[in-house]
């Protein structure tokens, strides 16, 4: 009987922790299509080669100090694609950049979804 609720808290822990990170996923997808996507044209894979991302390390030090990295690469990229230092302000300013780093991270691992 123990044994049983025992795996029971485990697994529903377990299915706590993958259903908040699915949700920062989507999200951060939620953000990335309304700000980025829909005002710059910008798909996700290709956010990603402008960013030079070659390891989930280069996205994790871009998203450090609240993001200054990609706020000076966007900066420099900001005659190609003046919304996309807009957009992220306002995704900052939302406090959901974590929620974008998620999502990043998603389409570095290969879920792209169809729309990005």
């Amino acid at each position: 009987m123990k044994i049983k609720k025992l795996l029971s808290i485990i697994s529903l822990g377990f299915f706590l922790i993958g259903t908040n990170v699915y949700a920062n996923y989507m999200v951060g997808y939620k953000y990335y299509r309304k700000y980025i996507k829909l005002n710059t044209g910008l798909r996700a894979p290709d956010l990603l080669n402008l960013l030079q991302i070659t390891s989930e390390n280069d996205i994790d030090n871009l998203f450090k100090n609240n993001g200054k990295l990609l706020f000076k690469k966007a900066h420099e990229m900001r005659k190609e694609y003046p919304s996309l230092e807009k957009g992220l302000k306002i995704i900052l300013k939302t406090h959901h950049l974590k929620d974008l780093k998620d999502f990043l991270k998603g389409i570095y691992a290969g879920k792209v979804p169809a729309s990005c």
